[in-house]
């Protein structure tokens, strides 16, 4: 792009996004809709060499937006036109309703529980209620939750959250009362009269969210106190570099399992090592398919691809257990 051009608006947000760099352009486009991320990245498209003088002018400008004599002012207007432009119409409202009430988050009694405490808490719920339930909570967490209900209530929670409208916040308010109940009533009558939500499943489980620096942080320390637990979640954790260790046929049964787009997500903070052993078991064909997605796939939220990076060891993880697979864990021997 020449030094005097004039810039539209599009070729400043799209100088910005390029200063602000992947992360935090990943978190600004989801306050865009399609026709204004189309347009940046068509103003990238065209640029070439950006002078210095022409990036400082663009982040004086931004600067100057922003900066006013009173600050910043506190706004909870703000926040509501977020979670209304972020959220299906339904949880907008609910959460909406909240807010401008005295409680706190909706169904906070069960916030901190693991989805298969609430599975077992909720199952013998009306389909319908159950249903509200799962309309709340985030969709994947509701996904794990409803996997853990029988298949034939499945169906029929499906059918009740696909064909739902308005719901009530007082509605919300009673059922988060009945369930603060039954949580109560299961503190009694679980084994050893306590709720058994611990362990080192949900530990694993949080670890390999966390991404790999903060695992590696948070590992080191639990070895410094105590390290045989620190051995024991070791040896139940799959990060996604261990699938380097699999053999080639192992890797093609997840291949099997895996949808291309998350491959493209995945793949990008991966080693050039993993990259290739995916490469090689898949068909030429498909190989250049997904390295031509992955040549221009736009920027991707850190967050996003550590989920999906879990999404496929959980997949490798169930292959293991039903005897498909073998993975080969950190410093693991095998004969």
């Amino acid at each position: 792009m020449a030094p005097k051009q004039q810039l539209t608006g599009p070729d400043k947000a799209a100088i910005l996004v390029m200063i602000l760099g992947e992360e935090v352009a990943g978190s600004l486009f989801q306050f865009l809709d399609d026709r204004e991320i189309k347009k940046i990245n068509q103003a990238i498209a065209k640029m070439g060499s950006i002078p210095n003088d022409q990036i400082n002018n663009i982040v004086s400008e931004f600067h100057s937006l922003i900066d006013t004599s009173s600050g910043l002012l506190a706004d909870t207007e703000y926040l509501k036109r977020v979670i209304q432009r972020t959220m299906s119409d339904d949880r907008a409202d609910l959460l909406m309703s909240m807010l401008e009430g005295d409680d706190d988050a909706p169904l906070k009694s069960i916030q901190y529980l693991d989805s298969d405490i609430i599975a077992a808490l909720i199952k013998k719920e009306h389909p319908q209620t159950i249903a509200v339930i799962l309309t709340i909570l985030d969709p994947e967490r509701a996904g794990r939750i409803l996997g853990h209900l029988p298949e034939n209530m499945q169906t029929e929670v499906i059918l009740r959250m696909a064909t739902m409208e308005k719901i009530s916040a007082d509605v919300v308010r009673e059922i988060d009362r009945s369930l603060q109940k039954e949580i109560a009533k299961m503190k009694l009558t679980a084994v050893g009269s306590n709720l058994e939500i611990g362990g080192i499943d949900p530990v694993v489980s949080m670890l390999n969210r966390m991404g790999e620096q903060a695992e590696r942080q948070v590992l080191g320390n639990i070895e410094k106190t105590n390290p045989e637990l620190a051995v024991q979640i070791r040896r139940k954790m799959i990060t996604f570099e261990d699938l380097i260790s699999i053999d080639d046929a192992g890797i093609q049964e997840i291949l099997k399992e895996v949808k291309q787009e998350e491959l493209v997500i995945a793949l990008k903070s991966a080693s050039e090592e993993l990259k290739e052993k995916m490469f090689r078991n898949m068909s030429e064909r498909a190989a250049d398919m997904l390295r031509e997605e992955m040549e221009i796939a736009g920027p991707t939220k850190v967050s996003e691809v550590i989920k999906t990076q879990q999404t496929i060891c959980e997949i490798a993880k169930k292959l293991e257990e039903e005897g498909r697979i073998v993975i080969i864990r950190g410093d693991e021997e095998y004969v």
